[in-house]
Parts: C-alpha cells; structure tokens; sequence
C-alpha cells in the first residue's frame, strides 16, 4: 500500500530525486515546509536570498555556471511580482531554472497577496504550471 505524502514533501523528495541538491530562495509562509524538508530529509542544501529577484537570479547564475538546472523557491503573491524583472532576464539569457512559487488560497480571490500569478509568468515569456 503506498503512503501518500504532503505536497511539500511530495515537492521535496522530487527534486531530490531529479538530483537537485541546491536550492535558492526566500522562505515565506507558502514555501515553508517545503524549504525545512528539503534541508532536513533529503539533505540539501539552502542558499538564502534578501530578495525575491536575488534568489531567482542566484539559480540562474548557478545554471550558467554548472550547466545544471537552478532552481528557487519563493512565496506567493507580491514575492512572485518582484521576480518577475529576474524572470524576464532569464527568458532572455536562456537560463535553465524552475522558480516554485506558493500560492494563496484559490478560494479566496480576495486574499491580500492575491495576484495573478499565471499571467505574471507568462507575461516574462517564462512557462508556467500550476501544481494542484
């Protein structure tokens, strides 16, 4: 019988599994678990970042670097929107990265860190897939 396994962990164990052993970010309520799995259980390892636009940028410097996929994770809403400068330089510069971003609520269209996150995404020409 198989155990299921929160999403945070469910996140976690994947990308240990893809082989990423470093992940960039700034902690906030949405990535929370899933940045404490990810250094507890996997092991990784946590680069933080002040900034949103830091940590998306940290991941991208180190595709470019390593030849590998960088990967950031960030928090919902506004946390998303100050990304999306970094986002749009790494469409450019063909960075391979995946940004993870939490999200609020779908049942709460009026949440206070409501954005439109899909559209942000796609409006920097980065591809987006929401993880339901």
């Amino acid at each position: 019988m198989s155990q299921s396994l929160p999403v945070h962990a469910a996140l976690s164990r994947a990308l240990h599994d893809l082989g990423v052993d470093t992940l960039f970010g700034l902690m906030g309520d949405a990535n929370l678990f899933l940045v404490e799995r990810f250094v507890s259980q996997e092991p990784g390892r946590y680069i933080a970042s002040v900034h949103e636009s830091g940590a998306t940028l940290m991941a991208q410097g180190f595709a470019a670097v390593t030849g590998r996929v960088g990967v950031a994770t960030i928090t919902q809403g506004p946390a998303l929107s100050n990304a999306v400068t970094a986002l749009i330089e790494g469409v450019k510069g063909r960075h391979p990265m995946v940004l993870l971003a939490g999200n609020t609520p779908q049942s709460d269209p009026h949440h206070l860190q409501s954005v439109p996150q899909e559209a942000l995404v796609r409006a920097t020409g980065a591809g987006f897939v929401r993880l339901e």
